[in-house]
């Protein structure tokens, strides 16, 4: 692994940690919910390190991935279904920790 292209910011709090220089950038972090902001561009694997930098090896976490900062919730909330639909639905994928799968999600066409 590129160690100078993934390892870009460690900030204490736990707040950032290993995100891909530029592509994504956690936003706001609970127990269990981290929001995150990559690149639409971005490729999946980049997507996949970075979610698993910020949840470590905690099986409950989940990390929601969105576009751009402007779509997503000011705070992580404490649980996922307290996430609004509405923001929800604008997400590009899900990380899911326990089970190491990204969950992309499909838009309805319009």
């Amino acid at each position: 692994m590129n160690v100078q292209k993934c390892l870009v910011a460690i900030v204490i709090c736990g707040f950032s940690v290993a995100v891909h220089a530029n592509e994504c950038k956690l936003v706001s972090r609970s127990k269990d919910v981290a929001l995150m902001q990559c690149s639409k561009d971005a490729h999946q694997d980049t997507w996949v390190a970075s979610a698993k930098a910020i949840c470590l090896d905690d099986s409950r976490c989940n990390v929601w991935i969105w576009p751009t900062e402007v779509q997503l919730p000011e705070q992580a909330p404490d649980t996922d279904m307290e996430l609004p639909k509405s923001l929800t639905s604008q997400a590009l994928a899900v990380w899911a920790n326990d089970t190491a799968t990204l969950l992309q999600l499909k838009k309805k066409s319009q």
